[in-house]
């Protein structure tokens, strides 16, 4: 065995094989000798939770697995069994006994050539089978063929794969025929010479959900964590939550925590738990932090309610909020994680969702300033502010920002009329590009199913020098297309400027011929004028 154990009791998790664990000489209530040899089918099923998952027709015979199996059991290669034969002690208190069934304890951690104690504390030595090792094949069987009649010990290798490996079991090889009635002569064989285990394995997951994705300084979000729970709790220790917040979010705060026993009763939970040090669990920080390591840890207490009532899930939520420092950031990626040791002393670490991050983002306007007849000409200089509709713009109702904390206001929100600066501004740098960051660039319709793009309009409010300034605002679009991680979020803005004097482009076109009238008029005034002058001249 593998150098991997710790000294830890070890639940039995195979099957309820209390039919193997007797003496050969009354499992079968016939004549009909014992074969002297047997074959051992160890068939090895990964399975999301493995809670009630074969804990029927475990009695020896093969299973079906289109019909007998849990849905999504997915079998497993590469892993390596152990098996030893057991050694029924023939002197002193304890000849002539068997395993009973429950625990068993390995007599050295690190090896279990060394033997073990049943759940009665007899030891019992071993000896490696004729078979020492079986590996399963791409089906998930591994096979230990002809070994000698006798009980055997058999042991899962520790894999990556497995989170928490099945618990070392007691098989009888061969196995008495539950089928098997001796007044039917068509009955067959007393015995099953080919004896099928299946020792159940689960691969826990940890799944993370965000409320919204697409996000501005101050807004508020709700992490959600449905948490898998190992079916042999009993022996795993340092169970733990975690979840590393990035820098750019601050908790302000959870939810109580709730159980099920499976994910759909998590809607109406078969339990809440407790917080508190003499409760059922702890959670860390306890009061708002920027970038905190939120960790839940179960007491002693916790651990035990989970247990007897058979919990599989958790469900928590974790609240923050969205600070100055994603205007440092495109987006903010966040996994959470759950910590523990396993049956074997392996420390684990499950990250949710796959260890694919959930990810959150704000959007960004940047606006490239030219000359409109010469567009290798930049533009410094100019200043912007920017608003969240037409009407707005028109209003002069522009976005505001709180200048300490850099919580952006929209007109009507709450705070709105108390930010300290009238305005959003940007200017043009020298190379006559400025940005507006931290923008919502689109909110998530609930009635839809589908994301609304947002509007942005720009209103220039001073022009570079020697140019003419904008006389209406500029429409910017965030789409599908824009608001994509390829694209960080962001969407440019090219804006020309002109130089020289320039009709003005608003209003009807009548306005522009009174212009032209006037200024005719004015002329010929003015030439009038100056001919009443010269004849005056002439007179004197």
């Amino acid at each position: 065995m593998k150098k991997q154990f710790r000294s830890i009791t070890i639940v039995v998790a195979i099957l309820a094989l209390v039919v193997m664990l007797v003496p050969a000489s009354v499992l079968a209530a016939n004549d009909e000798p014992m074969p002297a040899k047997g074959n051992l089918y160890i068939h090895k099923y990964l399975m999301d939770d493995t809670s009630g998952a074969l804990d029927t027709n475990n009695d020896g015979k093969e299973l079906d697995p289109a019909t007998d199996l849990p849905a999504g059991a997915t079998a497993l290669d590469g892993i390596t069994f152990d098996i030893y034969q057991i050694t029924i002690p023939t002197t002193g208190a304890n000849a002539g006994v068997y395993p009973t069934d429950g625990a068993y304890t390995l007599i050295d951690p690190s090896d279990a050539s060394a033997g073990f104690k049943d759940s009665a504390g007899i030891t019992f030595a071993v000896a490696p089978a004729s078979t020492a090792t079986a590996t399963t094949g791409a089906d998930g069987t591994a096979k230990a063929l002809s070994l000698t009649a006798g009980l055997y010990f058999v042991v899962e290798e520790p894999d990556s794969r497995v989170d928490s490996p099945s618990a070392p079991f007691v098989v009888a090889v061969p196995m008495a025929n539950p089928d098997y009635d001796a007044s039917n002569p068509d009955a067959g064989s007393a015995w099953l010479t080919d004896v099928h285990v299946y020792p159940k394995n689960e691969a826990l997951t940890l799944n993370k959900t965000v409320d919204k994705s697409s996000v501005k300084v101050g807004d508020p979000l709700t992490w959600t964590l449905t948490a898998g729970v190992p079916s042999d709790l009993a022996d795993t220790t340092n169970y733990a939550i975690t979840d590393q917040l990035d820098s750019a979010l601050t908790y302000t705060g959870h939810s109580a925590i709730v159980g099920g026993k499976d994910v759909a009763g998590l809607d109406t939970p078969d339990i809440t738990l407790t917080e508190g040090a003499s409760a059922d669990y702890t959670v860390s920080p306890t009061s708002a932090t920027d970038g905190a390591l939120v960790k839940v840890t179960f007491t002693d207490v916790g651990l035990k309610k989970l247990i007897d009532n058979d919990i599989h899930y958790l469900r928590l939520s974790i609240t923050t909020t969205v600070n100055a420092a994603v205007l440092n950031k495109s987006e903010v990626d966040n996994t959470a994680d759950i910590t523990f040791v396993n049956n074997q002393g392996d420390e684990r670490d499950i990250k949710s969702n796959g260890d694919t991050p959930v990810e959150i983002h704000t959007g960004t306007i940047d606006i490239v300033k030219e000359d409109g007849a010469d567009h290798s000409v930049k533009l410094p200089g100019a200043t912007f502010v920017i608003a969240s509709s037409l009407t707005n713009a028109n209003a002069e109702d522009f976005l505001k920002y709180d200048p300490v904390t850099m919580k952006i206001y929209d007109f009507g929100e709450t705070g709105y009329d108390g930010a300290t600066l009238k305005v959003l501004t940007a200017s043009t740098s020298t190379t006559g590009t400025a940005s507006f960051t931290g923008l919502l660039d689109y909110v998530y319709n609930t009635t839809t199913k589908a994301n609304d793009y947002k509007d942005y309009y720009l209103v220039e409010t001073a022009a570079p020098a020697g140019y003419n300034p904008l006389t209406s605002p500029v429409k910017v679009s965030f789409s599908a297309a824009t608001s994509t991680k390829s694209t960080n979020y962001t969407i440019t803005a090219t804006i020309d400027n002109y130089k020289g004097f320039t009709l003005p482009k608003t209003g009807a076109s009548g306005v522009i011929v009174f212009m032209v009238v006037g200024i005719v008029l004015i002329g010929g005034a003015i030439m009038l004028s100056a001919t009443g002058k010269k004849r005056e001249g002439v007179k004197n």
